[in-house]
């Protein structure tokens, strides 16, 4: 009887901890493959594509979490 507010809380706060480590790993991939967006952009620009054009191609050749975030916009 007394340790279930304990008990309620822990299980209550398991999701978020989960959720931020989520959130952690997934911002920690993204930063890791941050070298290589700016060049992809420039290349674009530079073959006379617009903006949109040079962000498809970052769409198209970064690996996942990259893709997946420049493919909302």
């Amino acid at each position: 009887m007394y340790l279930a507010p304990i008990a309620g809380v822990v299980m209550f706060s398991v999701p978020f901890c989960w959720l931020l480590t989520k959130r952690a790993l997934r911002l920690k991939k993204i930063l890791g493959a941050a070298a290589g967006r700016p060049e992809l952009v420039a290349r674009a620009l530079r073959a006379g594509h617009s903006l949109g054009a040079g962000m498809h191609v970052v769409a198209e050749e970064m690996p996942a979490p990259v893709c997946d975030e420049f493919n909302a916009l």
